[in-house]
């Protein structure tokens, strides 16, 4: 069995050195490369010289994490899992990133992700940390996962942790990990059904490989990754960090994280309608966290409903992608289809605006700020970040990944954010949810992609007579107190939820204080 198990990693090893060509190659890797196959052109060196200057200066040695999120989604899961960590390093209810108490042991932390979009949701989390937390938080893109590379960074950075989130199971990380003594953990883990299948039939392979703790979920996700990994009493059932993040501020148990601004912010939704050129009485329809698979089964809908008049309103679709690289395609299918458009732009800066402004021009249409009067009915939503404000503006909302087998998107940020959400009938990877939310009338399930249109239609229309029961002068004040009255009744059905943040902390640092592994054994 040894002897099958290495040459498996052989024949890994193998493929990785073959396709780095190919890999230096690709468009969404070129400009990572360095970044991904070269350890002392990442983080990894400011990190593990960090740890070392304070181990020497200090009595005793640093707690240093290493936390790998997979992509946005995953590394939001940061925003929690930080505050919490330092209130549990600590056993102090303040000891969190903003109070910035100096500790006599200093948290550092190495965070790492597979995609752009996740790195830049874990540089906005360092840059909200305070001066003191921010020089000690390093993050960057994960390296290619070769076995001898990882192997490598591993010995470099030397953490006293490596927390995987979710489903982050690279087998040469997990190998580099066992092999120098790394307490290795998986953090709101969770496992399908069809993934415990395919990796039950490697069995032998990830049992050499099984973390030294692991915190699912739920009951089912936790006696998935059980059966592949074996050693059930290293397995522990959590609350899903998610509902932490959902939970709203004032009401935050500690070691939970201040949710995100724009959900909560009624001011930063109304600022958007506007910047949309929408008033209180005009509707907005959004088609959110679209996934590629979906793409052909929703341009019917946006060609039925471009330019629609709902119940007499104006009415603006707006298409937001869930990943930034299918806004070029996006562009194509509309431009083909013959539907006038704007850019919602990123406006990264001047230069950027003006080429995209003449590149509206160029296709027929006008970028978003560019002082038309009568911008087109459709906004393709290119500016990464403002999901929650874009639920909190929208009066009807779809939420992508879910039409087609792709497990769903996050429609609970809509509910949070006070939108009442749309969902299709696939979603496997968010069961976790409950029915709850469907049962409140929070969230609507639909069987399939024939009962979208209606069931958009029926949500602008319930909200049109909403606004008409207000009056022009009440419309503000009757979206506001919407939003208020759900994420309310939100609110209260989820408390029960939270806490999963202060319980994977605690899980981490019992692990690497238990006095199991040796802490110098990388060195």
């Amino acid at each position: 069995m040894k002897l099958c198990r290495d040459m498996l990693f052989a024949l890994y090893t193998g493929l990785w050195r073959a396709a780095e060509p190919l890999l230096r190659r690709h468009t969404r890797l070129r400009d990572s490369f360095a970044a991904r196959s070269d350890p002392e052109a990442g983080p990894f060196a400011a990190f593990a010289a960090a740890s070392r200057a304070g181990e020497n200066a200090d009595a005793a040695s640093p707690l240093s994490f290493w936390i790998q999120a997979a992509s946005a989604g995953e590394a939001r899961l940061c925003r929690s899992l930080i505050p919490a960590l330092y209130a549990a390093a600590y056993a102090v209810p303040d000891a969190t990133p903003e109070a910035a108490c100096p500790p006599s042991r200093p948290l550092r932390l190495l965070c790492t992700s597979c995609t752009a979009q996740g790195l830049a949701v874990l540089e906005e989390t360092r840059r909200s940390l305070p001066e003191a937390a921010r020089l000690n938080c390093f993050c960057g893109y994960l390296p290619f996962d070769r076995p001898d590379l990882m192997r490598e960074v591993l010995r470099l950075a030397a953490p006293g942790a490596l927390i995987l989130l979710e489903t982050e199971l690279w087998p040469g990380l997990m190998r580099a990990a066992k092999d120098l003594g790394v307490p290795l953990l998986v953090v709101n883990g969770r496992m399908s059904a069809k993934s415990a299948r395919l990796y039950g039939l490697t069995r032998f392979f990830w049992r050499d490989l099984a973390p030294d703790g692991i915190a699912a979920i739920s009951e089912a996700d936790a006696n998935r990754f059980a059966a592949v990994f074996g050693h059930p009493d290293t397995v522990k059932v959590m609350s899903n960090i998610k509902f932490d993040l959902l939970w709203a501020e004032e009401k935050a148990p500690v070691g939970a994280a201040r949710p995100e601004k724009d959900a909560i912010d009624e001011g930063a939704s109304r600022r958007l309608r506007a910047e949309l050129g929408l008033g209180d009485a005009d509707l907005l329809l959004l088609l959110a966290s679209v996934r590629a698979e979906e793409e052909d089964l929703l341009l019917p809908l946006v060609r039925s409903l471009h330019g629609q008049k709902i119940s007499g309103r104006n009415t603006l679709v707006a298409v937001a992608p869930r990943h930034m690289h299918r806004i070029r395609p996006w562009e194509e299918k509309l431009r083909a289809a013959g539907l006038s458009f704007q850019l919602r732009q990123s406006g990264a800066d001047a230069a950027g605006q003006i080429s995209a402004q003449a590149q509206a021009r160029d296709c027929g249409k006008d970028a978003l700020g560019s002082g038309q009067p009568n911008p087109p009915p459709l906004c393709l939503c290119d500016r990464f970040g403002e999901l929650a404000a874009l639920y909190a503006a929208a009066d009807s909302v779809f939420v992508g990944g879910s039409l087609v087998p792709l497990g769903g998107q996050n429609f609970l940020e809509a509910i949070a954010a006070g939108a009442s959400a749309l969902v299709g009938p696939h979603l496997d990877n968010f069961l976790w949810a409950g029915e709850e939310v469907f049962k409140a009338g929070l969230a609507r399930k639909i069987a399939g992609p024939s009962e979208l249109e209606e069931a958009l239609l029926e949500g602008l229309r319930d909200r049109a007579a909403q606004l008409e029961r207000a009056g022009p002068d009440g419309a503000g004040r009757a979206r506001a107190a919407l939003l208020a009255e759900r994420r309310a009744q939100f609110q209260t059905l989820i408390g029960a939820k939270v806490g999963g943040s202060a319980l994977a902390a605690a899980m981490i640092l019992n692990i690497v204080d238990s006095g199991v592994f040796a802490a110098k054994k990388l060195r």
